[in-house]
């Protein structure tokens, strides 16, 4: 569906930089996160990263304040996810993944209408 009329409501207010459709499946076991390697879940657990509770979103989905994504300085976070899985592979799939470890899967759902 078009998303054009969903921009003007979506991101209204104090709330996170990114609205998106929303994944319906976990993080782990689908080749989101690498949730088999021990050696990748302890990165998450240093990160702060709670693989049960963390929202992800489809980013070829999405909608993004510029002004609050660059306040929440979600390019840095986006740089180190990407930094640090090449020291350890956390996560598969290109960018999607990087984008949602950087937000903390804080983001507004976007739902068909």
């Amino acid at each position: 569906r078009d998303l054009s009329m969903r921009r003007r409501t979506s991101l209204a207010g104090d709330r996170p930089a990114v609205a998106a459709a929303p994944r319906r499946r976990p993080v782990c076991g689908t080749h989101f996160l690498n949730c088999s390697s021990a050696a990748a879940l302890r990165r998450l657990r240093d990160s702060r990263v709670d693989v049960g509770a963390l929202d992800a979103f489809n980013a070829g989905v999405a909608v993004v304040r510029l002004d609050r994504w660059a306040a929440q300085g979600l390019t840095k976070e986006v740089e180190a996810w990407v930094a640090l899985n090449r020291l350890t592979p956390v996560f598969a799939l290109g960018s999607n993944p990087p984008l949602v470890l950087a937000t903390g899967g804080r983001f507004e759902p976007l739902h068909p209408s």
